[in-house]
């Protein structure tokens, strides 16, 4: 009987042990740090992107890219040498922020903005490269709206080159149908 209870009791836990690990578990690659970009009065603040804003900016971990153009597809373009490649600009660690005071410009106050880094990749302009960076931009205004979109974006200067996936500001509660009066 002994024997019994402490098979159920270790079948149990493991159990709930596995279920716990589960439903805490990450849906896709986890970012080591996001930052958020909040306009207020004084300047540009950012701080570390908190739980709430993951949440109130939908950021996905599965995003489309953009549509390939048939010149990027040429067998002519697929296999270059990227060691003897001359580029025309640099990786700047400063990209993040001169994109997002680009973007918070003509924002209201009160306007976060986030910037996630989903890929790195070099494109082709004539014989040089370009370093360029996909990344996923969701504003979030002070009422808790989202609104957001994809961009190519160059990796020295911040500079938005292509953008995609453009949302429009995103309900974040489902108000419902309101009815008045009598319905006959």
């Amino acid at each position: 009987m002994k024997k019994l209870i402490l098979s159920s009791l270790i079948i149990i836990t493991t159990a709930l042990v596995v279920f716990y690990i589960l439903q805490n578990r990450p849906e896709g690659p986890v970012e080591k740090k996001l930052i958020t970009y909040h306009k207020k009065a004084n300047g540009l603040v950012k701080h570390n992107t908190t739980k709430k804003e993951r949440k109130l900016a939908k950021i996905e971990h599965n995003v489309a890219g953009p549509a390939q153009s048939k010149r990027e597809l040429s067998p002519k373009n697929s296999k270059i040498d990227l060691g003897d490649l001359e580029y025309s600009n640099k990786v700047s660690d400063g990209r993040n922020t001169l994109l997002s005071k680009r973007l918070l410009n003509f924002q209201k106050v009160g306007t976060k903005v986030v910037v996630r880094q989903y890929k790195s990749m070099v494109i082709m302009k004539g014989k040089k490269g370009q370093y360029v960076e996909e990344v996923i931009i969701s504003f979030i205004n002070e009422s808790g709206l989202m609104n957001g979109f994809s961009a190519l974006v160059d990796s020295e200067t911040g500079k938005i080159l292509k953008t995609w996936n453009r949302t429009t500001w995103m309900i974040k509660k489902d108000q419902g149908i309101q009815y008045q009066g009598e319905l006959r």
